[in-house]
This record gives structure tokens, sequence and C-alpha cells, in this order.
């Protein structure tokens, strides 16, 4: 009986061993990869004039990855859905639209005199 006793001591060992070993890779940072992969994002900005950063409103430069998307909008306000990486500061855009115009009414325009 002493040697099943051993026994299950070694397996309960082996076991709490695998448990903390366990935990501790669930603990681990996440790589620069799995920072990229975060949810998609709207951000709203100005595209430079090479159209390789995008400027937002907060003047965070942010580096375009996939700047071909952005042909056409240099020098544009403009809002995209993107996928920003923190750790190299870069986006990959999904989707462009151009910044809506905002007009201010004024009361003393044509358009409102009758």
């Amino acid at each position: 009986m002493p040697s099943g006793w051993k026994m299950q001591r070694v397996a309960l060992v082996l076991l709490g061993v695998l448990t903390i070993s366990a935990i501790a890779v669930a603990q681990e940072s996440p790589t620069s990869q799995e920072k990229s992969s975060s949810k998609a994002v709207t951000i709203s900005g100005t595209v430079s004039n090479d159209g390789k950063t995008l400027v937002s409103e907060q003047d965070d430069a942010w580096t375009v990855s996939n700047a071909d998307v952005l042909k056409g909008q240099e020098g544009r306000q403009v809002t995209v859905k993107c996928r920003p990486d923190t750790a190299k500061h870069s986006i990959h855009v999904f989707f462009v639209k151009p910044a809506e115009t905002r007009y201010i009414a004024n009361r003393g325009d044509s358009a409102f005199r009758r």
C-alpha cells in the first residue's frame, strides 16, 4: 500500500505543476500581432499630401499600411474605418468616406427672407 500512496503523491505533484504552468502561459502579454488584431475603429482626420499618413482630429499621425486606398483624398478631411496597430502606430484602412460638409444657417441669408 505504501507504493500506491507514493503514486498518488507523484500524480498530485505532476497535476499541480501542469496547472501552474498553464496559468503562467495564460497570463503572458499578447504579441504585437495580437495587438494589431483589435477591433475595427472609426477615425476622422486629414490625409497628408503624400497620402501615406492620416492626422486625426486629436493630432495623432497614423501611418497607413495600404496607402493606395487613400488615392485622390490627399489633403482632404475623411472618415476611415480601420484596424489600428498601436505598436507600430499604423492603421489598415477598410473604408474611406469623405467628411461631411456642414453648413451653418445665417438668418440674414436670402433663403430666410420672405
